[in-house]
Parts: structure tokens; C-alpha cells; sequence
């Protein structure tokens, strides 16, 4: 398709670079980022073992920011009635709500390589394995707050739905036993994932490779759900 086009890359690309003037000038936005630091730079001080900061920080943090970066990016125009008039163009529906999320996950993104730059001084590079196995969590957890701002028409239904499956998963801690979302706290675990790709290489347990594909298979769901939702919207 043309890049001149609504449709095309150029304009997606315009679209996200308002977008992110919008972020850049919220004082929200900034509040978010620092405390997403701040609780990083709080934990990585508690003296805890290196495989609990790590869950802490790109699993439990993780979800949350992914929570409500994703709400952000959909009150673009859940808040402001906007989303409504789009349900009225068949033909934009999906597209726009592939934006909205892909523009929130990549703000998560940005904020957490803003976090492991910090986090790069006690794990070095480690840091972003952990990261990409944290990964489908996170996007399932942004998946969330996406249905969930579909169903209520307002980014607000997202951001409860989203934060409720983090409270929820973080609540539960391993009682979840192979479907929790926080993992990288099991030495075990923690080895596989630091010592991925190296002459070090620890196998995998079978339980978290299922684990990992959950989530995926989770996140797929979602997906396919909010498909439905918007396409019988009227």
C-alpha cells in the first residue's frame, strides 16, 4: 500500500511521532517514568539475591508498566469519544487498535531500556535476556488493558482489567505453580535464562518452556478476542 496513503507506513510513522510529543509533554508520562526508576533503584538497594531483583523489576514492575503504558496509548481515543466514530469504519477498526497498542508496547519498551541502562551496572547485558523471556508477559498483560478499554469504551476499563490481572498474579506469587507470570526468582530458572546462548548454557526445564508458551498462547487470545469485539461493534 502507498506510504501517501491513511494507511501507510508514513502516516503510521506521523502518527506515532505526535504521539510521542503528547508522552514527552505529559507530566504524567514523566511521573511514570520515574517511579518506574525510582521502584527499580529501591529494589536493586533491598539486598535482595540477584534473581529476585530481577523478577522484581522485569516481571512484577514489568507487568505493571506494560498496564499502563497500553492505557495511555488507547485513551488516545477511547477518553475522548474518538474510538467510537472509528467502530463506524469497518475498515479501520483492527488497524487502530494495532496502533494504539503497538505504540503503548513500544513505550513500555522504551521505558524499560531506560531501567536496564540503570539495572546494567550488577547484571551487565544480562539484563536484556531477562527482559525478552519477560517478554510475553508483558505483552499479554498490555493485551489485557487493550480488551479491556474495547469492552468499556474508556481507557480507565483497561487499566483496572490490566492492574487487577497484575494484583492478581502478584498476589498469588507461586501459588500459580507452572502458570505463574514471575519466575526468574527460581535459581534455576534464573540460570537458564542469564547463561542462554553461552558455553554455560543451563537446559531449560521443560514446566517454563510450557510456562512461556501460555502466555503466548494467552496473548493470542486476547487478541483474537479484541478482533471479535471490534468487528461486531455497530
Amino acid at each position: 500500500m502507498s506510504p501517501r496513503t491513511p494507511y501507510g507506513k508514513a502516516a503510521f510513522a506521523y502518527r506515532c511521532s505526535l504521539w510521542t510529543k503528547l508522552w514527552l509533554k505529559s507530566p504524567f508520562s514523566w511521573l511514570v517514568v520515574l517511579c518506574t526508576f525510582a521502584a527499580a533503584r529501591l529494589i536493586v538497594q533491598s539486598g535482595q539475591h540477584s534473581q529476585d531483583i530481577a523478577s522484581s523489576v522485569y516481571e512484577k514492575e514489568g507487568m505493571l508498566l506494560a498496564a499502563v503504558t497500553v492505557s495511555w496509548a488507547m485513551s488516545l481515543d477511547a477518553d475522548s469519544g474518538w474510538l467510537r466514530q472509528i467502530w463506524t469504519y469497518p475498515q479501520r477498526r483492527i488497524v487502530v487498535i494495532a496502533e494504539r497498542y503497538g505504540f503503548g508496547m513500544l513505550l513500555f519498551c522504551a521505558v524499560m531500556a531506560i531501567v536496564s541502562v540503570y539495572m546494567h551496572a550488577r547484571f551487565g547485558s544480562n539484563v536484556w535476556k531477562v527482559f525478552m523471556f519477560a517478554l510475553p508477559v508483558h505483552a499479554t498483560v498490555g493485551a489485557c488493558a487493550m480488551v479491556g478499554t474495547i469492552l468499556a469504551n474508556h481507557s480507565l476499563g483497561g487499566l483496572l482489567g490490566a492492574v487487577g490481572l497484575w494484583a492478581a498474579a502478584v498476589g498469588a506469587g507461586d501459588n500459580l505453580g507452572e502458570y505463574a507470570p514471575a519466575v526468574v526468582h527460581f535459581t534455576g530458572v534464573f540460570r537458564s535464562v542469564v547463561h542462554a546462548g553461552t558455553s554455560a548454557a543451563v537446559p531449560w526445564d521443560g514446566w517454563v518452556v510450557a510456562n512461556r508458551f501460555w502466555y503466548m498462547a494467552a496473548f493470542c487470545t486476547l487478541w483474537a478476542a479484541a478482533v471479535m469485539l471490534v468487528l461486531r461493534r455497530k
